[in-house]
């Protein structure tokens, strides 16, 4: 039973800091949503993540990123969990 109303409590938690995240790469002005994809780096970007939105500093699926808890910006705008 306890560890039934912690899953629900971590649970919630956990969305908390997957929407902060999220929020935080929506507004990063290297979204690759937020800027126009010039380089070659950013055409690798978009083709590997199929026209998701991605970190164009790092290449990785925002969404998919944002959820890892063992994950970190590579600009130092949040850090793993752990």
């Amino acid at each position: 039973m306890l560890n039934i109303l912690k899953s629900f409590f971590t649970q919630s938690r956990k969305e908390d800091w997957i929407e902060e995240r999220r929020a935080i790469c929506k507004a990063c002005p290297l979204n690759s949503r937020n800027k126009k994809l010039r380089t070659r780096k950013d055409f690798i970007g978009y083709v590997l993540n199929l026209g998701r939105p991605f970190c164009t500093s790092c290449l990785c699926d925002v969404k998919r990123k944002t959820s890892l808890e063992t994950s970190e910006c590579p600009e130092k705008k949040w850090t793993y969990l752990f």
